[in-house]
């Protein structure tokens, strides 16, 4: 009775009885895993809704449909674009520069002592390294956060059409 319902027909339960080296699994928690999620995807009859979905889409914009893009569209969007990735680096540049700085530190190290065994001292020195340091930039970085999204918010609302 609904529209998707010859789309629907075409799904069985037979089609999850595939081989373990189809679905690549190694191991038989992943096959069952896989499994049981396939069973639970037919179970709870998520396939119609998934169905509907892409019914409903094709309903509000046919394939016909043209989209219609302002002017400055490009412009803006490369503009909030290139904000974002420098949104980004002024960000994590300050961790990833004090982890590099340590990973050489650790390596000088490594070398100085061959018979230790470097990666059970680096992770947790690393971790402590880490930690400690977002914990001290974590007030500049609020406040670096905070204007950022004051200053950049014009430019998203822009770009999405306000």
């Amino acid at each position: 009775s609904s529209p998707i319902a010859p789309a629907i027909a075409f799904f069985n339960l037979s089609s999850l009885s595939t081989s373990i080296s189809e679905l690549g699994c190694f191991s038989t928690t992943g096959c069952c895993s896989w499994t049981s999620t396939g069973f639970a995807f037919f179970t709870i009859n998520a396939f119609g809704f998934l169905f509907a979905a892409i019914y409903k889409t094709f309903e509000i914009f046919p394939p016909s449909y043209q989209v219609i893009l302002a002017p400055q569209f490009t412009h803006n969007f490369i503009q909030v674009t290139s904000q974002i990735f420098t949104i980004g680096f002024t960000i994590a540049l300050p961790l990833f520069s004090v982890l590099l700085i340590s990973d050489i530190l650790l390596g000088f190290t490594a070398k100085m002592m061959p018979r230790m065994n470097i990666f059970t001292v680096a992770l947790p020195v690393k971790i402590w390294i880490g930690l400690s340091l977002l914990a001290m930039l974590l007030p500049q970085l609020y406040t670096t956060i905070k204007s950022i999204f004051e200053k950049y918010l014009t430019s998203i609302i822009t770009i999405l059409g306000g």
